[in-house]
């Protein structure tokens, strides 16, 4: 169809994707017509800034899945990537919702109001002089860009399309595509790897393999054989040698199959499958429910579930039959069902209807940066990304901007800097329940004057809506709401002006979590790794007096005056006060909380942390650096497990952490801490356990904590969360289990980058228990030389975990190196209990948390009771 009759087919679709965009949809082309259209490709200008355009031609090439360029000239001054895969597109999104699109969008509407006040002012002397002239459009239409967000560093494509209609026929479809991608079932996603692995030995584009091309593949993909061998193997899938007897072998497609599973038998699972079966090419359904009720602890297994899996799973035409055949039982153990980690904790499983202080609660922090905290870029993709990975606590960094709007920014360094608003309407608003339905918790470390503290308050009020959270808490709240009471409601974590009143500004609260200035003043800023002057005896808080929400919040700024008498006043008194006491020398710069900002604030009251020895309110909450917090488990560990009971406490990285590394978050979570804040930008073991422990729950960002961390539980249970002995856990004995971990076997490992074709893998698995210190443990296998294809070890780990709520198994592939640093080829971690029993594969992924699919791990796990 050509590319002029779809748009005129197409109707006109509003920018955002509300029930108007949906109705558009309805009555636009088909899905089909959508796609051929960007298969065909149409013209269109790429974004780089303001002044940086770009005219090509897009398509899709929907048998490589790749989104393509043509450009409109040979020679080119830029050199980039011709293709995005489209399994790497991440997002698909209309209007300017990216940080290119914002900064051209800023710049263009800027143009347009000069624009118009140039018109303006000719129309009054066409006025005076008897003529009329109408303005200029836009320059720009909004409706017509979109942009394509792909790879781990969340970049973005920038397209203009010719018109609205156009850039919703690309959405849709590219939408659709990606879609399809993502639902692909695994051993659809299995082949397609086999297609990929096939293309790209066939180096003289052929359509088919020859023999040398064949060794090459065999060196890629970690297998390590002698040249006979393969060569015997190479005949047997060469099934069409006979219709070409004078050509060179060669294995077309079909062949590659049979070729590559000859090279894929899989002893240990035919082992299994033999054990069951009493054919040798075929189960039953009442021997397959034998196999799972005995290994996978599958009592509930009815013949009708094995009927079904049959169905499912096998390809042959043992299906008809209601039989399996050793392929088939082998797709359906490599299946997502048969993963490691239960099925079941896939969904939201756990009781949601406890107080927000029973839960963890998935928290970033400083959730705008993708880089290091002193030099990145501030970016929305940040909070994008985040949000996608089911975060639940953002922190936004707020500073007085130009034009007398806020920014999000790091306080003092380098980085770049994001209009509030956009923050809030680009990033947050269309992502804030994407991936989870329970509450979503802004933090604000405010910096701003009180005009600017105006404009946050307005930002917030208007760009959310009804979807704020604004109940009044009286002041003898007991407990604080569940996220069940609170799904699709947005909390402000902040100070309360009544609160603030008697509290010293010198405190560790997050509110103080920038790096110094130069001159060591701050606009009420200051240093993120400075401790409490503050004493586990001080005084508590006052409660906070409650407040009417403003429904009416002043688009306009406030001018920019000294506050008032008032509770500025009282701030100053009370400071004072304290100084004189304490002989403490006075603050430079003393913040006051707006009224209007105060009034979005109800159940995460900000305030500084008095010690444990009076309890506080329940809706007052405390945030420590790590360094405050490691003190106060340390000294007085079972107090600070009964204070996290009813309050909630977040926990934040240092100021020193220049490159945005972060800290262990389990010894915080041993201790009942709810928002363990980690940089989601950063790698490594702490963020690999942080997504391990919230895609548990369905992946919703809340974990309910154990009983002996909850009221009332946590009263009558003795517990410490820097226990050495059993003698410390009496109560908790029977909690103990032997855990029983077989590492069977390894499938498809790849070479860790950097490593060279002719290099294969000497691959090794450690097994480590991470969680509360009496439970540390790891161990190892042996090397396997030579193969990373299909290595086998059979290697069986007993630990005993005293505490198995919270502990995480910890899966890390690696390569013995002898001449450096061993490299990890994989890696894969759970909560103990999510540990499904029986023979499962276990999915591999690299530290950035990039699936190696249909890189696995093989494994067989056991629990039991521990026998006193």
């Amino acid at each position: 169809m050509a590319e002029e009759a779809v748009v005129k087919k197409a109707a006109a679709a509003p920018l955002e994707d509300g029930p108007e965009f949906r109705e558009a949809v309805a009555r636009a082309q088909t899905a089909e017509e959508d796609l051929e259209v960007i298969h065909n490709g149409t013209q269109m200008w790429k974004v780089r800034s303001f002044s940086k355009w770009y005219h090509r031609k897009y398509f899709v090439d929907r048998a490589d899945g790749l989104l393509k360029y043509e450009p409109s000239h040979k020679n080119q001054c830029i050199a980039e990537p011709r293709f995005i895969e489209v399994s790497e597109i991440l997002d698909v999104r209309r209007g300017w919702k990216t940080d290119t699109f914002n900064k051209f969008g800023n710049k263009v509407v800027l143009k347009q109001r000069r624009l118009k006040s140039k018109i303006m002012k000719q129309r009054r002397v066409d006025e005076d002089e008897g003529q009329a002239e109408e303005p200029s459009k836009p320059l720009v239409d909004e409706a017509c860009c979109f942009s394509v967000v792909y790879g781990d560093s969340r970049s973005s494509l920038d397209l203009v399309a010719s018109s609205p209609q156009m850039a919703a026929v690309w959405v849709r479809a590219l939408r659709h595509v990606v879609t399809v991608m993502r639902g692909l079932n695994q051993e659809k996603r299995f082949n397609l790897w086999l297609r990929n692995q096939f293309v790209a030995a066939d180096q003289d584009n052929s359509g088919s393999l020859h023999f040398d091309e064949c060794l090459r593949l065999l060196l890629r993909l970690n297998v390590k054989m002698s040249k006979k061998e393969a060569l015997r193997i190479f005949n047997l899938a060469d099934t069409n040698k006979h219709e070409n007897p004078n050509q060179e072998p060669s294995l077309d497609a079909q062949e590659f199959v049979q070729f590559y599973q000859l090279l894929m038998r899989r002893p240990e699972l035919e082992e299994i499958y033999h054990r069951y079966a009493r054919s040798a090419r075929e189960m039953t359904a009442q021997e397959l429910q034998h196999f799972l009720k005995k290994e996978q602890d599958m009592e509930e297994a009815t013949l009708d579930d094995c009927r079904c899996l049959i169905d499912a799973f096998e390809q042959s035409e043992l299906k008809s039959s209601g039989r399996i055949s050793i392929h088939g039982f082998t797709h359906m153990l490599r299946s997502e069902q048969f993963e490691l980690r239960k099925m079941a904790h896939k969904t939201v499983y756990q009781d949601m209807t406890q107080p927000l202080s029973s839960y963890y609660i998935a928290s970033s922090h400083n959730t705008y940066l993708l880089g290091r905290q002193v030099v990145a870029d501030s970016t929305i993709e940040g909070y994008v990304a985040a949000l996608r990975r089911g975060c639940r606590c953002l922190e936004l960094d707020c500073w007085d901007g130009p034009d007398g709007e806020p920014v999000v920014t790091h306080g003092y360094a380098l980085t770049s800097k994001l209009i509030f608003r956009e923050v809030l309407k680009d990033a947050i608003l269309p992502n804030a329940f994407a991936v989870s339905e329970y509450p979503l918790i802004l933090s604000l470390e405010n910096h701003c004057t009180s005009a600017q503290q105006k404009r946050l308050a307005f930002h917030i009020s208007d760009v959310f809506g009804d979807l704020l959270y604004l109940e009044d808490v009286p002041e003898d709240m007991e407990a604080l709401p569940s996220p069940e009471q609170l799904k699709h409601r947005i909390l402000i974590k902040g100070r309360k002006v009544a609160v603030q009143a008697a509290e010293s500004e010198s405190d560790d609260d997050d509110e103080m979590d920038s790096l110094s200035p130069p001159n060591g003043r701050a606009n009420g800023g200051g240093n993120k790794s400075s401790e409490s002057s503050s004493s586990d005896t001080s005084q508590p808080p006052s409660p906070a007096a409650p407040h009417k929400s403003t429904p009416g919040l002043s688009p306009s700024p406030a001018p920019a005056s000294a506050p008032g008498p008032g509770p500025a006043t009282v701030v100053r008194k009370v400071s004072a006060a304290r100084r004189k006491s304490t002989n403490t020398p006075p603050a430079q710069l003393e913040k006051v909380t707006d009224q209007n900002l105060s009034d979005l604030v109800n159940v995460c009251q900000g305030t500084h942390f008095h010690g444990f020895k009076e309890p506080g309110k329940c809706y007052e909450m405390v945030s420590l650096a790590e360094s405050k917090a490691n003190k106060l488990m340390e000294r007085s560990g079972r107090e600070f497990v009964l204070f996290n009971a009813r309050r909630l406490s977040k926990v934040y990285p240092s100021g020193t952490r220049a490159g945005s590394t972060n800290f262990h978050p389990w010894p915080y979570w041993n201790t009942g801490c709810h928002i363990v804040a980690l940089n989601y930008q950063g790698r490594g073991k702490p963020v690999f356990i942080n997504e391990a422990k919230f895609g548990d729950n369905g992946g919703c960002g809340y974990i309910l904590k154990p009983d002996y961390l909850r009221i009332p539980d946590c009263a009558k249970l003795t517990y410490s969360p820097t226990a050495t002995s059993v003698n410390q856990l009496q109560d908790l004995r029977d909690r103990r289990r032997l855990l029983e971990i077989r590492i069977i076997s390894g499938q498809h490992l790849p070479k860790p980058e950097g490593e060279g074709l002719s290099d294969i893998l000497d691959p090794y698995v450690k097994v480590k228990i991470i969680g509360h210190p009496m439970d540390k443990r790891k161990r190892q296998t042996h090397v396997i030389r030579d193969n990373g294809f299909n290595p086998r070890w059979d290697c069986t780990f007993q630990f005993v975990v005293n505490l198995p709520e919270l502990a995480f198994v910890y899966f890390i592939v690696k390569d013995e190196a002898p001449r450096r640093h061993d490299p990890v080829v994989g890696a894969y971690a759970l909560p103990l209990s999510s540990l499904a029993p029986g023979y499962r594969h276990v999915p591999l992924v690299d530290m950035k948390r990039r699936s190696l699919e249909p890189a696995t791990l093989f494994v067989h796990t056991k629990m039991t009771e521990v026998s006193y």
